[in-house]
């Protein structure tokens, strides 16, 4: 508060005498001895401090304002961050697991085309294993690791 006080002195001190609204006179700059220049600075200051002093109290109450805000922003942070980190961590899982249930579905159909394409033509019961690989692909009750597995078995 006493920086805009003297801030507010020194503009009265460096005004022009005579063409400001707060002088009564016009023959001299600011002079200490002088009555009328004294009584300018003292309108000045009766007008200012008020001003000053609400303002400052305002910048006190905004400050302390923000700040109990801020506050309690970060308890409340702190309090909700392991729901938070839960919630991110569930959404991420279901996502992987949606990504990679969709890449196993697409495996699956490829596998699916790729089998019916190559044994098309063939309509021997011979090839009824095939038919019941393609029941498995599709039902997802096989995938390229369990065939591996499978055949290691027989080997």
């Amino acid at each position: 508060m006493a920086d805009q006080i003297e801030t507010a002195v020194r503009a009265v001190l460096s005004h022009p005498w005579g063409s400001g609204p707060w002088s009564a006179h016009a023959e001299h700059k600011y002079d200490i001895e002088c009555a009328v220049c004294q009584g300018d600075v003292a309108a000045i200051l009766t007008v200012a401090v008020p001003h000053i002093a609400e303002n400052a109290l305002h910048d006190a109450m905004v400050e302390q304002h923000d700040e109990v805000i801020g506050r309690l922003a970060v308890e409340a942070i702190d309090r909700e961050r392991p729901k938070l980190i839960a919630m991110m961590e569930e959404i991420a899982d279901q996502a992987m697991a949606k990504k990679t249930a969709a890449i196993r579905a697409e495996e699956r159909a490829a596998i699916i085309v790729g089998i019916r394409a190559y044994f098309a033509p063939v309509d021997d019961p011979l090839h009824e294993d095939v038919r019941i690989l393609c029941g498995r692909i599709e039902r997802g009750e096989y995938s390229p690791a369990s065939h591996q597995e499978e055949e290691a078995d027989r080997g």
